[in-house]
C-alpha cells in the first residue's frame, strides 16, 4: 500500500510538474529562437530585421492572451523576447514594447532592478532622453545608476552630432560632429571593451605613437549601452589625449 500510494503521490507530483511547465512556458520556445538569432556566430545580415519579423507573431499572440490571463513565465519570456529586438532595433516602438512588458512584471512584483536597469540603458541607446530622465526619476528606479545631467540642446548642432562628457562626469552636451583639417583616424571603442583596452595600453606604451594618436584621432563609442557614464569620464582623465566621444 505505501509502495502504491508512492507510486501514485509520484504520478500526481510528474503530472503538476508537466502542467506547471507547459503552462509556464507559453513564450520560452519564441524567446530562445530571438535569442539564437541575436547571437548567433553567423547573424543575418539585417539582425534588427530578422527579430523583429521574428518577433511580430509573438506580439500578436500575447496581445490576443490578454496579459492577466497569463503566467508569470509567460510574461518574463515576452519580456525577454521584447529586450531581445530592442537591444538591436534601437527604435522608439520596440523599446516602448520592451518598457510594456517590464510594467506587466511590475504589476505583479516580479520585476528586476536588472530588467529595470536595462530599459533605462536601451532609451539611452536609442536617444530617447526625455523618456530616459522621466523612467529614472521613477521612485522604483531609485537604485540604479544614476544618469547625468543632459545639457539643454539649443539647436545649432544638426547632425551628424556627438555627446561630449564633462570632466566629472555629470553634464552631458550635444555638439556637431566634425573631424577638422588634416588626415584622421576614427577609433570605434569603448571603456568596457578588452581589446580597447589593450589597443591603448599598447599605444601609451609607445610615445611616437601616442603624440601621432594624440594629434590625428578621435575616439567614438557605438550606438551601445552605456552603463555607468562615470566610466567614460574616468577613461578621458587617464587618457586626456583622445577622450572618447558619444
Amino acid at each position: 500500500m505505501i509502495r502504491k500510494l508512492g507510486a501514485i503521490g509520484a504520478t500526481i507530483a510528474l503530472s503538476v510538474a508537466f502542467a506547471t511547465v507547459h503552462a509556464e512556458s507559453r513564450f520560452a520556445d519564441d524567446a530562445a529562437a530571438l535569442r539564437r538569432i541575436a547571437w548567433d556566430t553567423l547573424p543575418p545580415k539585417n539582425p534588427a530585421a530578422a527579430l523583429e519579423a521574428r518577433f511580430a507573431p509573438v506580439h500578436d499572440a500575447y496581445v490576443a492572451a490578454d496579459e492577466p490571463k497569463l503566467s508569470d513565465e509567460d510574461v518574463r519570456d515576452y519580456y525577454d523576447a521584447a529586450s531581445t529586438v530592442a537591444s538591436y532595433a534601437h527604435d522608439r516602438r520596440s523599446i516602448e514594447t520592451m518598457r510594456s512588458a517590464l510594467d506587466a512584471l511590475t504589476r505583479r512584483g516580479i520585476d528586476s532592478d536588472a530588467q529595470r536597469q536595462n530599459v533605462l540603458d536601451l532609451y539611452i541607446v536609442a536617444r530617447l532622453v526625455p523618456e530616459a530622465i522621466a523612467f529614472a526619476r521613477e521612485p522604483a528606479n531609485a537604485r540604479l545608476v544614476p544618469l547625468p545631467r543632459f545639457a539643454a540642446d539649443d539647436g545649432t548642432a544638426h547632425p551628424p552630432t556627438l555627446w561630449h562628457l564633462s570632466a566629472d562626469g555629470t553634464t552631458v552636451e550635444r555638439d556637431a560632429f566634425t573631424l577638422g583639417d588634416g588626415p584622421r583616424v576614427l577609433v570605434v571603442s569603448s571603456p568596457w571593451c578588452h581589446f580597447t583596452e589593450d589597443a591603448t595600453v599598447a599605444i601609451a606604451a609607445d610615445p611616437e605613437l601616442a603624440s601621432l594618436m594624440k594629434r590625428h584621432s578621435m575616439w567614438l563609442m557605438p550606438q551601445q549601452p552605456i552603463h555607468d557614464f562615470a566610466k567614460i569620464a574616468q577613461w578621458n582623465r587617464e587618457y586626456p589625449g583622445w577622450p572618447m566621444q558619444i
